[in-house]
C-alpha cells in the first residue's frame, strides 16, 4: 500500500518543475505527473496514457540515497523492500536525468555515477543484490555527514525504512541546499506510529516530499 503527504497525490516519481513550459516530446505516464501534462491526442491514438515531456526533465542531476544503517527497528522485508524500491527508481531515472547517482549508506558508504550503459547497471545491481545492513552506523548520522559533501541544485530521493528526529533534522538540512528532497518511507503499518506520522507530517511542512510505503491489506 502506497500514499502520499501530497494532498491527493499517489507516490511521485514526477521530477518536473511547475514553471516547465518547452515540450520535447511525449512518453508514457507515469504516478505523480500532473493530469494537466496528459497529451489527451496522443493518448487516444496510442490506446495508453501519455504525458509531455519537458525539455529540462532530461537535463536534471538526480541522486537516489538508499539507507542501510543500522537501528533496532529494523525490519528485514522492509529493507528488501527499499533495496527493491531504490533499483526500480534508477531504472526509471536512467532516461530522465543527464547525471543520475546512487549512494548506499551502510558501514561503508558507496557511490555509483550512473552511466548509460549495460556493464555499470550491473555493477549497480550486483552491489545491491549484496549489500546487507549496517551493524555499528546510524543512517541519520551518515545522512547528516553526507549533506556537507552534496553539491547543492540536486534532486534528492531518499530511500528509507527509518524514521526519528535525526534523520528529519538531516533531511531539513538537505532541502537547505536541494533543488528537491523526495522522501520515499518504507515500513510495516505496525510501525507507522503516532510519532513517526508527526515527524513524516513535519517533513512535510516543511517542503519534503513524503511517500509512505506499507504492506498491501
Amino acid at each position: 500500500q502506497a500514499y502520499s503527504y501530497q494532498q491527493g497525490a499517489s507516490p511521485s516519481l514526477s521530477l518536473s518543475d511547475n514553471n516547465t513550459s518547452i515540450v520535447a516530446g511525449i512518453r508514457e505516464y507515469m504516478p505523480g505527473d500532473r493530469l494537466q501534462w496528459i497529451d489527451w491526442k496522443a493518448t487516444a491514438r496510442k490506446d495508453a496514457i501519455m504525458t509531455k515531456e519537458f525539455e529540462q526533465e532530461k537535463s536534471i542531476d538526480m541522486l537516489v540515497v538508499l539507507d542501510a544503517g543500522s537501528h533496532a527497528s529494523r525490519n528485514m522485508i522492509a529493507f528488501e523492500g527499499a533495496v527493491e524500491l531504490a533499483d526500480s527508481l534508477l531504472a526509471k531515472l536512467q532516461k530522465k536525468s543527464s547525471q543520475l547517482m546512487l549512494k548506499t549508506l551502510a558501514d561503508r558508504t558507496a557511490s555509483f555515477s550512473f552511466q548509460l550503459n549495460k556493464a555499470q547497471m550491473d555493477n549497480i545491481r550486483r552491489h545491491l543484490s549484496t549489500i546487507m545492513p549496517a551493524e555499528n552506523q546510524t543512517f541519520s548520522k551518515q545522512l547528516a555527514q553526507e549533506q556537507h559533501k552534496l553539491p547543492a541544485g540536486l534532486i534528492m530521493m531518499v530511500v528509507t525504512t527509518s524514521m526519528d528526529e535525526g534523520v528529519l533534522e538531516a533531511l531539513v538540512q538537505m532541502q537547505l541546499k536541494a533543488k528537491r528532497v523526495i522522501l520515499f518511507f518504507i515500513a510495516p503499518s505496525t510501525q507507522l506510529t503516532s510519532e513517526v506520522r508527526k515527524l513524516l507530517k513535519q517533513l512535510d511542512y516543511r517542503g519534503v516530499m513524503v511517500n509512505v510505503l506499507t504492506e498491501a491489506e
